[in-house]
């Protein structure tokens, strides 16, 4: 074989092996950078979401703002879940002062503590019922998504003598709560965090659910969802 044909195939699959290793890289990175629950979630995580048929009672879930609200929106989350978090602390601010402050949407609340993956969820869970009994949900709610880690901030709450909760409370009656609230988030096939269920609200209080979001969402889509709640009669 020639040089120049040596050459030119030696500069032909370098080329290739260059585009190959290229390509690789940016492929490990999209996998690497983007976290499942601010991925687009896939058709059939969509599907699995079975939307109620009959109107869901909101009767012992925390919730911020007004129950007159046309629109309500119930937040499946887990206080060790970094993009429940992330909800907190940057989107929750945003859409209570636009949404839930002018009495536009009501926030509901539901834990569903991951225990399969973390460890402390289910403690904090139960903490913050048996501090929604006690008229301290939101207070303690705030602690537990602002503080690191989430051991340390369950022993804080539980030693401060001006939110704690019985004893009782986080051994048997709220433990009891939760995980009711966990087994009746499987049964619609809500499996992730966060989850929203958004829908009207029914003039007895209870919330007909139309749509389901899974996934850290912005305050521009709470709202646009919110606003297309609102438009329909």
């Amino acid at each position: 074989m020639r040089l120049w044909q040596q050459t030119r195939r030696f500069r032909w699959r370098n080329g290739l092996d260059l585009v190959a290793s290229v390509a690789m890289i940016l492929v490990a990175a999209k996998v690497f950078t983007t976290p499942a629950s601010l991925a687009s979630p896939t058709a059939a995580h969509r599907a699995s979401i079975h939307l109620p048929l009959e109107p869901l009672s909101l009767e012992g879930l925390a919730t911020k703002g007004s129950r007159q609200s046309r629109v309500g929106l119930i937040l499946y989350s887990d206080f060790e879940c970094p993009f429940c978090r992330r909800f907190a602390q940057d989107v929750l601010p945003v859409i209570e002062k636009d949404l839930i402050e002018p009495g536009r949407l009501l926030l509901v609340f539901a834990p569903l503590p991951l225990d399969s993956i973390h460890p402390h969820a289910v403690a904090a869970a139960t903490l913050a019922e048996c501090s929604r009994r006690n008229g301290n949900f939101w207070q303690v709610h705030d602690a537990l998504f602002g503080a690191a880690p989430l051991s340390e901030a369950i022993d804080r709450i539980i030693r401060d003598a001006s939110v704690a909760p019985s004893d009782s409370c986080l051994t048997k009656d709220g433990l009891a709560t939760v995980r009711r609230y966990q087994r009746s988030a499987e049964a619609l096939g809500i499996v992730s965090t966060p989850t929203f269920l958004l829908g009207t609200l029914e003039p007895d209080g209870r919330l007909r659910v139309k749509q389901s979001l899974t996934g850290v969402q912005s305050a521009l889509a709470i709202a646009a969802a919110t606003n297309a709640m609102t438009a329909v009669k």
